[in-house]
């Protein structure tokens, strides 16, 4: 049996977004992004409670997100996100530094992505500070994210997360520029 040619379905940037799910699928599933992710040594700056190290906290934060230049449908670009600042109110529960937290926090976020409005990853950093027991508490780190669908993970050193970006500007056949971030992260110092 002969194939049939046919109009080439499987295009390049199709390709790569199914290689980009097959990644995130893989990474979600065995948890494996944490090593295989690249972190400056700077990764995580922790306070003087450094001998209180050890410490996990789960941290929540709805928050909008500025994209520039803006992400379309089917064309792959690189483009940047950010909370604009710790503009991002922050509630966690456990241990930030070794310490309780008591109160609310605030949150930055920003990275570069490489894809699409579908699928995309890349680099980001994050930064945080905290009410404990102790006073404010001040957390950073890098990350790598993988989205699919606007739902995806960053994975890092000092942070694991599950995110869902909600577009507020544009629908992807007309550039998205804003988002609101829904995010849960596990974060460890």
């Amino acid at each position: 049996m002969r194939a049939i040619p046919g109009p080439n379905l499987m295009g390049s940037a199709v390709k790569h977004h199914v290689r980009c799910l097959a990644v995130l699928v893989v990474f979600a599933l065995t948890g494996v992004a944490t090593s295989l992710s690249v972190a400056p040594a700077h990764a995580l700056t922790p306070s003087p409670a450094i001998a209180n190290a050890g410490s996990t906290a789960v941290c929540t934060f709805v928050a909008p997100l500025a994209v520039t230049p803006g992400t379309l449908l089917l064309s792959p670009q690189v483009f940047h996100y950010t909370t604009n600042g710790e503009s991002a109110r922050l509630t966690c529960v456990g241990k930030i530094n070794g310490y309780q937290v008591t109160g609310p926090g605030w949150y930055l976020e920003a990275g570069t992505l490489t894809g699409t409005c579908v699928a995309s990853s890349g680099p980001g950093h994050f930064s945080l500070h905290i009410q404990t027991a102790v006073g404010v508490q001040f957390v950073e780190g890098d990350y790598m994210a993988l989205m699919v669908a606007a739902v995806g993970v960053e994975h890092g050193p000092a942070i694991d997360s599950t995110f869902q970006g909600i577009p507020t500007s544009g629908l992807c056949v007309t550039p998205v520029t804003e988002v609101t971030l829904v995010q849960e992260s596990t974060i460890r110092t």
